[in-house]
């Protein structure tokens, strides 16, 4: 199957279509790869206790905040490629926000 065309409906007022060549050629992370990256940012002596990995892509993490329940979502610099990016793509991440959860 492929896309041709997708209606895209981001919240009030913001809607549109895209064609199928205006779509991420990226291909998404792997479930097994995405597994490893949790695991690996469980054990990550950098994160903060009290900060959560929810989802990793290779655009961004989206992170909770326990302490406040507050749910941020932090933007690589360029889409990460490998496994090892990605990993380094998330300490620096969590070096970022230890400054903003250590508050």
């Amino acid at each position: 199957m492929s896309v041709e065309r997708m209606r895209y409906i981001g919240g009030f007022g913001a809607m549109g279509w895209l064609s199928g060549d205006e779509l991420d050629s990226l291909p998404p992370v792997s479930a097994a790869d995405e597994s490893m990256l949790y695991e690996y940012c469980d054990a990550a002596a950098l994160r903060q206790p009290n900060l959560r990995l929810l989802g990793v892509d290779r655009y961004g993490c989206d992170l909770l905040l326990t302490s406040t329940d507050t749910r941020n979502r932090f933007t690589f610099d360029y889409p990460k490629l490998t496994k090892g990016d990605l990993k380094a793509a998330l300490i620096d991440c969590f070096e970022r926000q230890g400054d903003i959860s250590g508050r």
